[in-house]
């Protein structure tokens, strides 16, 4: 990408840096949603709407499978470079990227392009290089000093660049979701962490005759993971336990099953905190609460970025006996929940005006 490609030319690290974080931040935020945002360090924005008293704060960072990854997307004309043959920037990057030529060719053979320019990346990341990047971002990020005072609640948005294979329509949360991201996630004290990353996955047909998937180009999907953690280790412990119930003359209607796995899930899983909304108890999580409800349907609140209003924390004697829990804690271990969630994200305003000219006028 030459620099009359690149929307940020012309700006230093940190103007880059700083442009980067607004439109990360515009794929979950939009803009007109408040009155003020305001671009600051730790947390990285202020976002403040009208009948706000204090505003909400907004963490931003990007994820990368290690140094080299990072250096190719962060440096400017870093990747052109090593095409035309220029040394590598880092001395990590003379094993990891490899600079070579190749022929592209159609399904029947007929050659594309001839010496095409490309780099390669040697040992790509897996899955599990993932889960430990996310876990060591999530608990990097936790432990640095917020004033949480100055705000309602801060929320984190990690940008996803492992491009890793994610089918957002239908995945199992044991995909996003390790025992040590899991543990990072139960104590953050952020209330919210964004994961951004690209669904790859097949989509069905605009025909809706048609039962066959196609394929589309990648498309930014957000991943609450809290949320996804709450819904995940709720619906196995409820599964989980309807199963050992049945197995005995204790009760197994729904709102007892409900009331045991909000008690399992709150203390020995020690996720979240357990409070009546509509009547009933709940499981409070971030930025979100699920029950399952009289008529065996799991339903999940979305608070967003409202406060939790009434919601009065309850107390539940109800509990399984020992040895049921640990027949419980095996199942978790083993089980996961799909089809996982998924949501779109905004188009970033940002994106196409975002000029040097534009941060000199803010200044």
């Amino acid at each position: 990408m030459g620099t009359e490609d690149d929307p940020f030319a012309g700006m230093t690290s940190a103007e880059r840096k700083r442009a980067h974080e607004r439109i990360i931040l515009e794929f979950v935020y939009r803009p007109d949603d408040f009155d003020e945002i305001d671009e600051r360090e730790r947390p990285d924005f202020a976002l403040r709407s009208n009948t706000d008293t204090e505003p909400i704060g907004v963490e931003i960072t990007q994820m990368f499978p290690d140094g080299s990854h990072a250096r190719v997307h962060m440096m400017p004309g870093y990747l052109e470079s090593l095409w035309k043959g220029a040394r590598h920037r880092h001395r990590d990057d003379v094993d990891r990227l490899q600079s070579t030529t190749v022929k592209v060719t159609d399904k029947d053979g007929n050659v594309k392009h001839e010496n095409l320019p490309v780099v390669l990346v040697e040992h790509p990341p897996t899955r599990s290089d993932f889960h430990t990047v996310l876990a060591e971002t999530i608990e990097g990020k936790s432990g640095l000093h917020y004033d949480y005072t100055e705000f309602q609640h801060i929320n984190l948005i990690v940008l996803d660049w492992f491009r890793l294979d994610f089918n957002a329509q239908r995945y199992s949360a044991s995909l996003l979701l390790n025992d040590r991201v899991r543990d990072a996630l139960r104590t953050t004290p952020f209330r919210e962490v964004h994961l951004l990353t690209y669904d790859t996955g097949p989509v069905r047909a605009d025909d809706s005759s048609s039962s066959e998937d196609i394929r589309v180009e990648p498309v930014l999907k957000r991943v609450p993971l809290k949320e996804l953690l709450l819904v995940d280790r709720f619906y196995c412990a409820c599964a989980g336990i309807h199963e050992i119930l049945s197995e005995t003359e204790r009760d197994d209607a729904a709102d007892y099953l409900n009331r045991v796995a909000c008690e399992f899930v709150t203390r020995r899983l020690g996720i979240g905190r357990i409070v009546s909304e509509r009547g009933g108890p709940h499981v409070q999580f971030g930025a979100a609460a699920v029950t399952l409800t009289a008529d065996a349907k799991f339903e999940i609140l979305e608070y967003l970025e409202h406060s939790y209003g009434d919601a009065e924390p309850i107390e539940i004697l109800e509990r399984l006996t020992a040895e049921q829990e640990e027949r419980l804690v095996q199942r978790l271990r083993e089980g996961a929940f799909e089809p996982g969630l998924a949501y779109e994200t905004h188009d970033p305003p940002s994106r196409s005006r975002r000029t040097r000219a534009d941060l000199v006028d803010e200044a």
